[in-house]
């Protein structure tokens, strides 16, 4: 089972990433990055596999203050 995984580092604080969240789809996984500026990765993911710093598929997200 493949899920999207996605985590933010606030603007004033681009070092220090926070856990958003996990989607069964990238649509809701997309639709999750509207809450406040900073920097959003979404990163695909397979349940049940070990990951070493090779994780494939990642968006970037950067939103900013409206």
């Amino acid at each position: 089972m493949r899920v999207w995984v996605v985590t933010r580092a606030p603007a004033d604080r681009l070092w220090a990433y926070e856990f958003v969240g996990v989607f069964r789809s990238l649509p809701e996984a997309e639709a999750s990055v509207h809450f406040s500026a900073g920097t959003y990765t979404i990163a695909e993911m397979e349940v049940g596999r070990r990951y070493a710093g090779d994780v494939r598929n990642i968006v970037v997200i950067e939103k900013a203050l409206k």
